[in-house]
């Protein structure tokens, strides 16, 4: 809850992974099933312990260009599930999705592509102008429409 308040207080968001939390009490020191539940609640790579921090924990807050993509990413998958609910879609039923963008947006999306297909049971993408959702993330602009 320490490493979430930080989160929160520096205005980062749980789906943004970050890449380093440091605990200074080595009670959870090789407790794998206790550190694997801090590491998905809080959306971390790695936890150390370090018993020379001068507060209970520290968050490494820096985004680096992959923790950036990856957190873009899961916000796109997020948006594409919001679409497929509000079209009230069974999780089995496949999806052709059309997406209006500009040259960055479409490089990004291509380079994620194999990571948002599964999770949002897409069969096919097709760029090209639509009248779907607008959303916009980390300053890539989308049009999503899913058929």
């Amino acid at each position: 809850s320490i490493a979430l308040e930080k989160r929160m207080s520096s205005g980062i968001k749980v789906r943004q992974p970050l890449s380093e939390l440091k605990i200074k009490d080595k009670k959870l020191e090789g407790k794998e099933e206790y550190l694997k539940l801090i590491k998905d609640e809080v959306n971390i790579k790695n936890i150390t312990f370090d018993n020379k921090l001068e507060e209970e924990v520290e968050l490494n807050t820096e985004i680096t260009l992959e923790l950036q993509k990856e957190g873009n990413t899961r916000d796109l998958i997020r948006t594409i599930q919001i679409l497929r609910k509000d079209r009230a879609l069974a999780p089995s039923d496949k999806v052709k999705l059309l997406i209006e963008t500009d040259e960055v947006g479409k490089e990004f999306f291509n380079s994620v592509l194999d990571e948002i297909k599964k999770p949002t049971n897409i069969e096919d993408v097709v760029f090209i102008e639509n009248d779907g959702e607008e959303i916009e993330i980390d300053r890539l602009k989308f049009r999503l429409k899913i058929k």
